[in-house]
């Protein structure tokens, strides 16, 4: 355990040295300057629905609520693969894993070490940014604040998701493709199934197996859709979103950061650290 934390600490101070965390620094400052000016948009006016005047006031702080945080929450996520492109590509060109493994550290320790630096920054930007958007939200636009516990836990595990799948692309792929993927790991696939807007195919088994990282953020701020609001009002079949279920897509969301770390040892484990 005491190798483990040291080792975690040296991936900590490797990710503080490099130009990935003053990126972090950066998006943290746009998304929360972002978050203050989308929290003013509550917006006014009426809308006639089946010869019903309703008013927009409410409908669109919700809207904006739910696309502000499902906007943060996406490139949190997003950001924990890109932080995880670098660091151990690095350590394994520099020598410092093959010094770290020379030691009595099992090359499993040493993964998951560098996947706990990664998560380290991942998910502390994720508390700052998650937190201020429930002060704004709360504060600013009055909302229910239920949905972003699942929000919160949908965010982690996609974290490690990504951050995972790339620490193992990056044992084996160039740079430009492991950054890539990470960026292909969000396409919404499993929405656009759901929604109808795929060709059958080996496209529909591909978006059945697709990580439902950005489906599992949307569904809980499903909560905020205006109760008025009728599937069928939705253009190009975005009513079946409405029918997503939280629970359901965490779980699938929970396997495949349990294959994404399966698949990290394994890449270390099987990867020859003289070529």
């Amino acid at each position: 355990m005491r190798a483990f934390a040291l080792l975690t600490l040296a991936a900590l101070r490797a990710a503080a040295r490099s130009f990935g965390i003053w990126a972090v620094a950066l998006l943290c400052v746009l998304a929360l300057l972002f978050l203050e000016t989308c929290a003013g948009c509550s917006g006014a006016g009426t809308l006639v629905l089946n010869g019903e005047a309703l008013l927009l006031g409410g409908a669109l702080s919700e809207l904006t609520a739910l696309v502000m945080a499902l906007s943060v929450a996406a490139m949190l996520v997003w950001l924990a693969g890109m932080l995880a492109v670098d660091p151990l590509r690095r350590s394994l060109r520099d020598g410092s894993a093959a010094l770290a493994l020379a030691r009595p550290v099992s090359r499993s320790a040493f993964a998951l070490a560098q996947l706990a630096g990664v998560l380290t920054v991942a998910w502390s930007a994720a508390a700052l940014l998650l937190g201020a958007s429930a002060w704004l939200l709360g504060a600013r636009l009055g909302l229910d604040l239920a949905p972003l516990p699942g929000l919160g836990l949908a965010c982690a595990l996609g974290c490690v998701v990504t951050a995972a799948l790339a620490l193992a692309a990056s044992t084996r792929l160039p740079r430009f493709v492991t950054t890539l993927g990470v960026s292909l790991l969000l396409l919404p696939l499993d929405l656009l199934f759901a929604m109808g807007a795929l060709p059958p195919g080996a496209a529909t088994w591909l978006a059945r197996l697709w990580p439902p990282l950005v489906s599992s953020l949307l569904a809980p701020l499903l909560h905020w859709l205006p109760g008025w609001l009728p599937g069928g009002l939705l253009p190009f079949g975005a009513g079946a979103l409405l029918e997503l279920d939280p629970a359901v897509l965490l779980l699938r969301l929970a396997c495949w950061a349990l294959l994404a770390l399966v698949l990290l040892v394994l890449s270390l484990q099987t990867l020859e650290l003289g070529r």
